[in-house]
């Protein structure tokens, strides 16, 4: 288990979802990784606190992240993410 709050992995409007789901959780935007892999994911992406994508993602997406994942999207690149954040977080913060 990679100890995921929530994942909303729809289409359409992800904008306002994505504020929606912030505020359900009690999270500012500024304050999430939002990953995505296609144009429209950018209007959530660009409300986030950092952007990453898979290395298949869709050019204008990687050209506007943070971090472009060396995995393609479906072969690991959600769990190479995952180990890029927690590579900086100790055992105690991460609840082991």
């Amino acid at each position: 288990s990679l100890g995921v709050d929530a994942i909303d992995a729809g289409s359409g409007h992800k904008g306002p979802r994505f504020e929606a789901l912030c505020a359900k959780l009690a999270v500012k935007p500024a304050e999430v990784v939002f990953m995505g892999d296609d144009i429209h994911d950018l209007p959530a992406m660009r409300l986030a606190g950092a952007m990453a994508c898979p290395a298949d993602a869709h050019p204008h997406v990687r050209a506007e992240v943070d971090c472009v994942l060396a995995a393609p999207g479906g072969r690991g690149a959600f769990r190479e993410l995952a180990d890029l954040l927690t590579d900086h977080i100790t055992e105690d913060q991460l609840k082991l």
